[in-house]
């Protein structure tokens, strides 16, 4: 997810990677703010009752600070919109690249492993292409000139 904002002393905009946790409770996801201690839901004729586990919550945001990440809602940087607010981004205090980078190389295939499903939009500029996807490459020499050109492309 990406999310452009403007600094408030002027119009500078920037791009920010942005993780959003949600925990799927029998095909409904809930986010970690959600103030319901249970989800309830009418199945057929019956009232369905699924407590929340704050046990695995409590981990799944505890792994995420490990990756540094931090609520939005802590960013004394900017403003957040309202529906940013229970997202997740890397701490100021570190080198977004390199972060994000290591979250995308080492973090995603390790919580994949460990069951969590991941989302990863097709703008984020980390994403790792999986093994089994066949590449092209092409040098093209032009005549006349000191540079070359190149093509690349994943399918």
């Amino acid at each position: 997810m990406y999310w452009r904002f403007r600094k408030d002393l002027g119009a500078a905009e920037a791009e920010a990677a942005l993780a959003r946790l949600t925990f799927d409770y029998d095909g409904e996801a809930i986010r970690l703010t959600d103030q319901r201690d249970a989800i309830t839901r009418i199945d057929g004729e019956q009232l369905v009752r699924i407590p929340r586990d704050a046990r695995i919550e409590a981990h799944a945001l505890k792994t995420l600070e490990t990756w540094r990440f931090v609520p939005l809602a802590d960013s004394e940087l900017f403003d957040v919109p309202r529906d940013l607010l229970e997202d997740f981004s890397v701490s100021e205090d570190t080198d977004r690249d390199t972060a994000l980078l290591a979250f995308s190389l080492k973090a995603v295939p390790l919580l994949q492993q460990q069951g969590w499903h991941i989302e990863i939009d097709a703008d984020y500029p980390f994403r790792v292409l999986d093994e089994s996807q066949e590449w092209y490459a092409a040098v093209d020499e032009e005549r006349g000139h000191d540079w070359f050109v190149s093509n690349s492309a994943c399918w």
